[in-house]
């Protein structure tokens, strides 16, 4: 009887194995999309390192390279979750306007609400981030009066009620850098800054509602507002 060479009995395995495991046949293209996958959070990741280092020129780098406008990041803090527009505003910077126009231009979505009911809108007013907040309120698709998805409050109310960050730097948790950057002058000037943008473009309080007001803002929120069940939160 002739004998199989080493590479015929191989061969004749890993066929075998395939039969008898039908799954096998279809690992190249699990390979394949499992490096797919990874070559794409590798340029979102690029994405939101330039966002967080507030330079405009690498977000429309990254972007025109191919991350997602509307990429997740699940270990964004001290919140659970966030995408680019929304590390934008969080962590503002001087050139924050430049990059939330940039980010807008690409498709951002501006009318995500999160697990806390905030859209990119009242997270930008509740932060003080004045630049964000002056390229949102000329944006035909905000609405400078919608509530939040909890009602809480509208734009002008969180940016008139204490700065969210505040808060953060005063819990037990905060960093002695975060207690200093956060409780400084300059975030309650932002502050200011933010509340007197939202009020020249008409931005009212929920105190300031009339009926009419409400049942816009209802029918607005009805229409195209709806929460991301990818939060947690």
């Amino acid at each position: 009887m002739k004998r199989l060479s080493a590479m015929t009995a191989v061969t004749t395995l890993f066929f075998c194995s395939v039969q008898a495991w039908p799954q096998a046949a279809n690992l190249p293209a699990a390979y394949a999309a499992a490096e797919a996958s990874a070559v794409q959070a590798g340029k979102n990741l690029g994405l939101f390192q330039a966002v967080r280092r507030g330079d405009p020129a690498a977000v429309e780098k990254a972007l025109d390279s191919g991350a997602q406008v509307d990429a997740w990041d699940g270990s964004f803090f001290p919140t659970p979750d966030g995408t680019p527009i929304e590390y934008n505003e969080y962590f503002c910077g001087p050139r924050s306007g430049q990059i939330e126009d940039i980010l807008i231009k690409h498709g951002a979505n501006l009318t995500r609400q999160d697990g806390y009911g905030q859209n990119v809108l009242t997270l930008a007013s509740a932060v003080g981030c004045a630049p964000a907040v002056s390229v949102l309120v000329s944006n035909p698709v905000i609405k400078v009066h919608i509530n939040d998805l909890a009602k809480a409050g509208t734009a002008l109310d969180y940016a008139t009620a204490p700065l969210e960050r505040d808060k953060l730097a005063r819990s037990p948790d905060a960093t002695s850098l975060e207690r200093l950057e956060y409780l400084s002058p300059e975030s309650k000037a932002a502050q200011e800054k933010t509340a007197a943008i939202l009020k020249a473009s008409g931005a009212k309080s929920k105190s300031e509602f009339s009926p009419e007001d409400y049942a816009e803002a209802e029918a607005h929120f009805q229409k195209d507002y709806c929460p991301d069940t990818r939060s947690s939160r």
